[in-house]
Order: C-alpha cells, then structure tokens, then sequence
C-alpha cells in the first residue's frame, strides 16, 4: 500500500516504480485504485489499462 501522489506526473512516477518491483516480485494480483477523471490524467489511466489486459 502507498500513498499516491495528487500530483498526475508523480503519480505516474511512483505507479510504474511499484508496477516494475511487483512484476519482479511475480505477484498473482496487483490492486489499483483507479486514479481521477481529467484530461491531464489520461497518459495513467491508459497505462493502467493496457497493464490490465491480458494476452
């Protein structure tokens, strides 16, 4: 659990940091909160999105 920054850019920062170290760690589930609705918040939202689907 982390504390996500309110900040788009931060939060894209910590979320890719955590992302990497999960998958390293082979995790079986990761639990995101969805971030805010916004414009300046679309680049997260996609990320997270395209890290959800599965092949």
């Amino acid at each position: 659990w982390f504390d996500a920054p309110a900040h788009d850019t931060a939060y894209a920062q910590q979320l890719y940091a955590s992302l990497r170290a999960l998958d390293a760690l082979a995790a079986d589930e990761i639990w995101i909160e969805a971030p805010p609705d916004g414009p300046e918040w679309h680049a997260v939202r996609d990320r997270l999105r395209r890290a959800t689907e599965r092949d």
